[in-house]
């Protein structure tokens, strides 16, 4: 199976609040004016289709298969090969990658694209906050960063000024985005629409995190929890996060096979996804053409990752969910499994040279560890991912 490559980028239109100066009142006045309109213009959820060269067309989305069919402004239905189209964004802020939707079985890909087009007429109701989507650069932690944005104030040519979603005054310079995903569930992108297609795991990786935030009725947590045990709301939200936590770990994957990426990239991706786990982890690899498994260490399965002899690989997830909840363990931790059905398929010379779909379970565990606050030990608790075993490994169909 494979993970519809569906990203779910939920926002609402944003307020501009137009701050009063001593000018001239018809200056003012036609201020006013163009701000105003502006709003109007970023606010309109859109349909759009993107192309292969840079052409963009605005109109519902009828059809995805072999070839993709919209309307055009006069309503004529139109359709163009589905090979020539990067990617398509519907009016609830969905996107859909057409090089990824074409490697999906029969079933996952009608799921996708049915659900894609049930959004072409709704526009998006239910997020809070707009999304901006920071390129990788060397100042930040991780390759995307996703800025969550309560008001935008300013957004020109050159800068968005705006206030976080925590209601703190910040400013990010347009050349340092790909893109704005505005509440409503329209959107801005300001960088290539291939070179945003070239992003999805990552930025699909930052938006589950708001998704899942908004899906719980208790917030995962986003400070230290210092306490001696833990509620079962807590038990309830690091649970979560350690479902997220799997995810990220699939979508660094996809980094780190990437050649087409910057060697500091995907050696960063292979940091940060060594920091998801325990010290103790270990990932067991399969293959459909030996019976044994064999055990690493999570680097050194990363590292091998990084140097595959295949000229593309994609890695992808289908089904997952835990087979046994966090309990809590004699010596005070939490453990959990997660089991997940991965799915491995290697090229050569423009074809597949090996695929298989492997089963695979994971260990969660919650644990307090000691962290260094204004110069003082103090104990927090943080949830890591295990060791990942294999449960069975099978040719794809």
């Amino acid at each position: 199976m494979y993970t519809p490559s569906l990203l779910i980028l939920t926002n609402h239109c944003h307020k501009l609040f137009i701050h009063s100066f001593a000018f001239m009142k018809m200056k003012l006045f036609t201020l006013t004016i163009f701000l105003l309109l502006s709003v109007v213009n970023l606010s309109k959820a859109q349909n759009m289709i993107y192309f292969m060269g840079g052409e963009v067309q605005e109109g519902p989305i009828v059809e995805i298969g072999e070839k993709v069919k919209y309307k055009d402004s006069r309503g004529v239905t139109r359709s163009i090969d589905s090979d020539k189209v990067i990617m398509v964004i519907n009016k609830r802020g969905d996107l859909l990658v057409i090089s990824e939707l074409n490697m999906m079985n029969a079933g996952p890909r009608g799921e996708t694209i049915q659900k894609f087009l049930a959004g072409i007429e709704v526009p998006n109701t239910e997020n809070k906050t707009h999304f901006l989507i920071k390129k990788f650069s060397v100042d930040t932690p991780t390759p995307i960063t996703v800025i969550k944005v309560d008001t935008i104030q300013v957004d020109n040519e050159e800068v968005i000024n705006y206030l976080t979603d925590k209601g703190d005054v910040a400013s990010t310079p347009k050349n340092e985005l790909l893109g704005v995903f505005y509440r409503d569930g329209s959107h801005k992108l300001i960088s290539e629409a291939e070179m945003i297609a070239n992003y999805i795991p990552e930025i699909r990786m930052a938006l589950d995190k708001a998704k899942t935030e908004k899906a719980t009725t208790e917030p995962l947590p986003s400070g230290p929890i210092t306490s001696v045990t833990l509620t079962p709301e807590q038990v309830s939200s690091f649970q979560t996060k350690g479902e997220l936590k799997m995810r990220q770990f699939i979508d660094y994957l996809n980094v780190i096979v990437d050649k087409n990426r910057d060697g500091d990239a995907r050696d960063n991706a292979i940091d940060l996804a060594c920091k998801l786990f325990l010290k103790s982890a270990t990932m067991e690899v399969s293959s459909v053409n030996r019976p044994k498994t064999i055990k690493k260490t999570i680097r050194t399965y990363l590292n091998e990752l990084k140097m595959t002899s295949y000229d593309q690989v994609t890695i992808s997830v289908g089904s997952m969910a835990y087979v046994r909840d966090l309990t809590e363990q004699p010596d005070g931790t939490y453990e959990g499994e997660i089991e997940f059905e991965q799915e491995f398929s290697g090229e050569k010379n423009g074809k597949e040279a090996y695929s298989d779909l492997t089963r695979k379970r994971g260990k969660v565990k919650v644990e307090r560890n000691n962290n260094f606050v204004d110069g003082k030990i103090q104990k927090e608790w943080d949830v890591f991912l295990g060791s990942i075993k294999v449960v069975a490994t099978q040719k794809k169909e």
